[in-house]
Parts: structure tokens; sequence; C-alpha cells
């Protein structure tokens, strides 16, 4: 059995050098409210425990916690949560 936990920041995709979302830039929309030129999305905590319980057989279990920044900013709860249960076959 393995344990990890990740913390990551997350910006626009054109601040990390990528293309934008949509043009023009600043008018990129995440759940149709647009960022106001803001470019940090928010900082993701994630705590995910995987079992091995076969050969070729893992089962992992997930939880992630997204704190909203200011692309959030107006949203009535800045932060989104949620989990996961992923089965996996390798043959």
């Amino acid at each position: 059995m393995t344990a990890s936990t990740d913390y990551d920041r997350i910006l626009r995709a054109h601040e990390m050098g990528g293309p934008p979302f949509s043009l023009p830039w600043r008018s990129f929309g995440f759940a149709a409210q647009p960022s106001g030129g803001r470019r940090s999305v928010g900082t993701e905590l994630d705590a995910v425990i995987a079992w091995r319980a076969a050969r070729g057989l893992t089962l992992e279990a997930g939880y992630c916690h997204l704190f909203g920044h200011a692309v959030f900013d107006g949203f009535d709860d800045e932060d989104t949560r949620f989990g996961y249960v992923m089965l996996t076959l390798r043959h």
C-alpha cells in the first residue's frame, strides 16, 4: 500500500507559457465567469492511497481540495472538493 500527498499551484495556461484558453487572453472563462485579468486559479491539495490487490490489479482512492484564488472571486463558494475511486487492471 502506498500513500501520497501533492500540493499544486494552478495558474491560467497562458501565464505558464502555454496557449490561452480563449482570445483575447483576458477573457479566459471558468464556469462562464471571466477571470478579469486575474491569473491565479488556486492551489490544490491531493491525498491518494493505492493498494495493489493482486498482480495487475490496483485499487486507488483519492480526495482533492482546490482552494480557489482570484479567478473564483464572486463565486458563492470559491473552493472545490471531490473524491474518487479507481480500479486499474493491467494484463
